[in-house]
């Protein structure tokens, strides 16, 4: 209302008032995002919440993209919910800004994200190393890691680029050997972070057992 004001008494009493409308009023036109994978991403939403339920336990995105994050998830149903997901544990997105987030160890079903790894689907490219890390280890059956998870069930998007989204269930719980296999893997590559990384895990490990005592 008030730049339609100026501009009308502008185009009345001032000189060159063209030219003040023009850099008053913007003349860019911006047409909402609109996703054509909606109810794929509600029926994704809606299995991981399912099998939350089944399995009692929670989920983890291990992703973090244009196609699928926490945040997408969350809204799934938008407007008419902003909490879609009943057990969504927080992620880590960025390397060095959130470290290893140990709800990946805690959680009993995991997403990740499959799609030509080129970095544009990320959305902040070259941070993500612990997410390619995570995902190619459940995809690796002989990895310490991917060895006690199982995939349940596979979902196709297409938002910004063609993906595939797997659920990955944890069918066996991790031995002392497998944290060790992490810690070390975190050392060679983080070193100098270790607050962000191995030492979390130690920490967690360091927790586990003091519960079971």
């Amino acid at each position: 209302v008030y730049n339609f004001l100026v501009c009308f008494w502008s185009g009345i009493f001032l000189p060159h008032s063209n030219q003040i409308s023009q850099a008053l009023v913007c003349r860019l036109r911006y047409v909402p995002r609109y996703r054509d994978d909606v109810e794929e991403v509600r029926r994704l939403a809606g299995y991981l919440n399912e099998k939350t339920e089944e399995y009692g336990t929670e989920v983890y995105v291990c992703a973090s993209s244009h196609n699928i994050n926490n945040g997408i998830l969350a809204n799934a149903y938008a407007p008419e919910s902003f909490n879609s997901m009943k057990h969504l544990l927080p992620q880590a997105d960025i390397d060095l800004r959130d470290g290893f987030s140990v709800n990946f160890l805690d959680a009993g079903i995991v997403c990740t994200e499959d799609f030509i790894d080129d970095g544009s689907g990320y959305i902040t490219r070259g941070n993500e190393h612990t997410i390619i890390f995570l995902r190619d280890e459940l995809e690796n059956k002989d990895s310490p890691i991917g060895r006690h998870y199982e995939c349940l069930e596979e979902f196709s998007l297409n938002n910004y680029y063609p993906s595939t989204v797997k659920v990955w269930r944890k069918v066996s719980e991790w031995e002392a050997s497998d944290y060790q296999y992490l810690i070390d893997y975190y050392d060679d590559v983080f070193p100098e972070y270790p607050e962000l990384f191995s030492d979390r895990i130690q920490e967690y490990v360091y927790q586990k057992s003091e519960e079971k005592q």
